[in-house]
């Protein structure tokens, strides 16, 4: 999936925005040689799946067309009925599991790990197969069980993948809650008044 791009015309700071209704700084979006640049939220770090990137950029585009404080909020309505297009499509299964795959950095060997985190089973997983790992490498997985005890269940390493994999709906459904959270948290929109959106 290419990752995306988005583009538009003013300089806007979502920060400032947010700042106005409660003095908290969650992102900031700032426009350089047309293009979208933003900081603060998952769209900016690499390890987020391109599915959860896609969905924020494209928020923050429409967030962006705002004049002023009333104006962004005018616009979280829209922001949230996006977002649930989003929901819909996990939950249909119709998101590419490719583009739901994380990118995590190894922070310690196997046998250092005291639960069975995500990170934990794709780590036990590629050991199984021979696939050594060292604390600093990247690994790539999509959730398939977050809640099984299992290895082999809970992720599958996207080196293993294979055509019309499952992905464990509730787990993205939760991870996209969160992402929508981060941008409008300021406006009392928390994950659970989000996930409700979601679902509804």
């Amino acid at each position: 999936m290419t990752k995306p791009r988005t583009t538009y015309t003013r300089e806007f700071k979502l920060a400032i925005l947010a700042q106005i209704n409660s003095g908290v700084s969650v992102a900031q979006v700032a426009r350089e040689n047309g293009e979208m640049r933003v900081r603060g939220v998952e769209a900016r770090r690499h390890d987020t799946p391109d599915f959860i990137r896609k969905v924020q950029l494209d928020l923050l585009d429409i967030l962006a067309h705002a004049e002023d404080a009333k104006g962004f909020q005018g616009r979280i309505p829209i922001c949230l009925g996006r977002a649930r297009e989003y929901g819909h499509k996990l939950t249909q299964g119709k998101v590419d599991p490719k583009d739901l795959v994380f990118t995590k950095s190894v922070s310690k060997d196997l046998p250092e790990y005291r639960t069975l985190n995500e990170q934990a089973a794709c780590l036990y997983q590629l050991e199984r197969e021979g696939i050594n790992t060292s604390p600093g490498q990247k690994i790539r997985y999509l959730v398939t069980d977050s809640n099984s005890s299992d290895p082999a269940r809970k992720v599958r390493p996207a080196w293993f993948m294979e055509e019309g994999m499952r992905y464990d709906t509730s787990y993205y459904l939760k991870v996209l809650s969160r992402s929508v959270e981060s941008l409008l948290l300021p406006f009392g929109w928390t994950q659970e008044r989000v996930m409700g959106e979601l679902v509804a």
